[in-house]
């Protein structure tokens, strides 16, 4: 009974937790050869207050994009198109992507491009 009681007034006072979860999915399109566009999944009542607030690509484990956001675009996602010069010489590359809410919660996916 204290514990159930200790989680209700953690809820309470911090009711932040209780709204903080993940990106529900990470989704990578080719929009041409050096190109891409990510769509992260996140649903959330205020994108200003809960909201993705960064994504980082990564190409065959090298960090090469990092990028902050103080709002997501959508009450369902948020999605950015990047310039990726290395693709054109990395066909076949290995791109992993990280999300990260601002309340809580992230998700990586990767991909293996060109296939």
């Amino acid at each position: 009974m204290k514990k159930i009681l200790l989680i209700a007034l953690a809820l309470l006072f911090y009711p932040g937790i209780a709204l903080a979860h993940p990106p529900t999915a990470i989704q990578v399109k080719n929009l041409d050869a050096t190109q891409i566009e990510v769509t992260v999944l996140h649903g959330t009542r205020d994108p200003d207050a809960h909201h993705i607030e960064e994504i980082v690509v990564s190409l065959n484990g090298k960090k090469i994009i990092e990028q902050a956001f103080s709002t997501q675009q959508t009450k369902d996602a948020q999605k950015a198109v990047y310039n990726l010069p290395e693709l054109a010489k990395n066909p076949k590359a290995v791109l992993k992507v990280y999300a990260d809410c601002n309340k809580g919660g992230d998700k990586t996916k990767e991909f293996i491009l060109g296939k």
